[in-house]
């Protein structure tokens, strides 16, 4: 038995020994505390609000930058290989589109149109589609422009006068209109 307990009493003796080195080296290497705030438990905004005098406030102003002027850059630059400007070469500045004529348009035109598309621009007589895109002129056909006027033949078309009614944009000219999804169909009128 005496050569069974030796060893027994040996690993022990050794074990406390790493067990007690462990925790003294765990004691001595531990980090810092975690920094504890001390009043995590009030409100963080005041339930009373309080005015803020900014005169009373100190902050400071700083004085504005001042720019000197680069005595370099007042003297005009030296073009090297320019003798003299030349005149505009009409190669390259006849791709450059030319302004747009301003529009003008007699009063029913233009009435019209501004009655018709919320986005009518006069200077240019466009209008900005509803689908996006670039923007379109504004067309307004003769039988549009004579609504309210009195007929010049007393008999007009009822097939015409019913599309007419119906759908606001029907063209006469090739018999459609355009719905609100897909492309323009043929009006047919219940007036034959």
């Amino acid at each position: 038995m005496k050569s069974f307990a030796a060893p027994f009493i040996c690993l022990a003796a050794v074990g406390a020994v790493l067990a007690g080195s462990l925790g003294f080296v765990s004691y001595g290497f531990r980090g810092p505390e975690p920094h504890r705030f001390a009043n995590l438990d009030a409100p963080l905004w005041t339930t009373t609000p309080r005015r803020v005098d900014p005169r009373m406030q100190d902050y400071e102003r700083l004085p504005p930058l001042q720019v000197t002027a680069d005595a370099s850059s007042s003297i005009p630059a030296n073009l090297v290989g320019v003798s003299a400007i030349a005149p505009p070469d009409p190669t390259v500045t006849g791709a450059i589109e030319q302004p747009m004529q301003e529009w003008m348009a007699d009063s029913r035109h233009l009435s019209r149109c501004q009655q018709r598309y919320r986005s009518y621009n006069v200077a240019d007589n466009t209008y900005q589609p509803l689908d996006g895109g670039p923007r379109k002129p504004c067309v307004i056909e003769e039988r549009e422009l004579s609504v309210g006027l009195p007929a010049a033949d007393a008999s007009p078309d009822p097939h015409m006068s019913w599309c007419a009614a119906r759908y606001n944009s029907y063209r006469a000219s090739d018999n459609t209109y355009q719905p609100f999804s897909g492309p323009r169909r043929q009006c047919v009128s219940p007036v034959i």
